[in-house]
């Protein structure tokens, strides 16, 4: 086989296990629908094979949630599973949702997203901080004491009832009744 042909044949292998990949992770959820990403990533822990003390969702976005499930519930479930869930707000103005734009996002995370033993939150002001912030997020997740968590039941974080969990859909609805 030439050269070229082993290229080609590997490039087939490639697209053929990214097809597969995609097709079993699909994402099929509108805008930014918090509660969507995390019950999906929530399921792909069951029955994956693989056993570990610890199961971690990172969730990282510009914005609140905006529409489908209201992201309390969701993140409360989660928990219940004994989830951790670690937040990263893109808290930058850049690109096209900036309607969106929380100046407190990260405090919508810190009441609203994350929870279980040692959730936290690393804001990103700026995109020259985002590798930064991965890398901190990547030690203080591979660092954390390897403890047996709390009963699961402790586990459910409920919002605070000075912040409200649900500004992302409310701004939704005030942009679309300016669309209407």
């Amino acid at each position: 086989m030439t050269k070229s042909g082993k290229k080609s044949a590997a490039n087939s292998q490639t697209k053929a296990a990214t097809d597969k990949l995609e097709g079993a992770y699909a994402l099929d959820s509108p805008n930014d629908n918090r509660a969507y990403y995390r019950d999906f990533a929530a399921k792909r822990f069951d029955g994956n094979g693989f056993a570990s003390l610890r199961q971690v969702i990172d969730v990282s976005g510009d914005g609140p949630n905006n529409q489908g499930r209201p992201v309390e519930p969701a993140r409360d479930e989660v928990l219940a599973k004994g989830i951790v869930i670690n937040g990263l707000p893109l808290m930058t103005r850049e690109g096209m949702g900036s309607q969106w734009h929380l100046d407190d996002l990260d405090e919508y995370y810190r009441h609203c997203v994350i929870g279980g033993p040692g959730a936290f939150v690393i804001p990103v002001l700026e995109w020259s901080q985002f590798p930064q912030a991965v890398r901190r997020k990547l030690v203080l997740e591979l660092a954390q004491q390897r403890q047996v968590p709390p009963a699961r039941a402790n586990l459910i974080r409920v919002g605070s009832p000075e912040y409200d969990c649900l500004i992302g859909e409310k701004i939704w609805d005030d942009i679309q009744g300016d669309w209407n």
